[in-house]
């Protein structure tokens, strides 16, 4: 919590969608980026949130349960309601958000076999996948053609982590800079790399 709260409190001014990745996602740290006046949308591990949103892995595509955590009054301020979320997707997702009311559900396309299908899906998805794109996809290009190899020495592999993510980078500055041009930029990831 204290990384978050550090890098919330160096923004400029409040008022800021902050969205976070499970690992830094929990109740005491979504109340009080909400009490700062941040509006805080992530990923949580189902052991930080309540029992009652289990979803077995059996559960129909587009299933979901949703959970509103009770406000709690303290003698200094008041708290605002935290939405919980499990949703069926490919795997089951648990989701947070500060700034999202229960039951608003969008439909998705999904692929099944040859066909594609809709699903229903709460609306937070929708803004989650929005906030954290640049993010996943980040991760998703490194660990395509990794470098990293395995190693006793620790900065070895910070060293690899280190040189994966300036070709990631440079691979999206070269996408970036030839977006304008006649020609769209051609190469592909793989292409790019060597």
């Amino acid at each position: 919590m204290n990384i978050v709260v550090t890098l919330a409190s160096q923004l400029p001014f409040q008022g800021f969608n902050i969205y976070m990745d499970n690992y830094y996602s929990s109740v005491p740290t979504f109340r009080y980026l909400f009490n700062l006046g941040f509006n805080v949308i992530g990923t949580v591990r189902l052991n930080r949130i309540c029992n009652e949103l289990h979803l077995k892995k059996s559960a129909e595509k587009g299933t979901m349960k949703w959970h509103i955590t009770p406000r709690m009054s303290n003698e200094d301020q008041d708290t605002s309601p935290i939405l919980a979320y499990t949703w069926k997707d490919s795997g089951v997702v648990y989701l947070m958000s500060t700034c999202h009311r229960g039951g608003d559900t969008i439909v998705v396309t999904r692929q099944s076999g040859a066909a594609e299908i809709e699903v229903p899906a709460p609306s937070i998805v929708e803004q989650y996948c929005f906030g954290m794109r640049g993010v996943d996809i980040a991760d998703q290009l490194r660990s395509s053609y990794c470098i990293r190899q395995k190693s006793k020495r620790w900065y070895l592999s910070l060293f690899y982590w280190v040189v994966d993510a300036i070709i990631v980078n440079a691979f999206a500055c070269a996408r970036y800079h030839d977006f304008g041009a006649e020609e769209s930029f051609s190469k592909t990831h793989l292409s790019f790399r060597t």
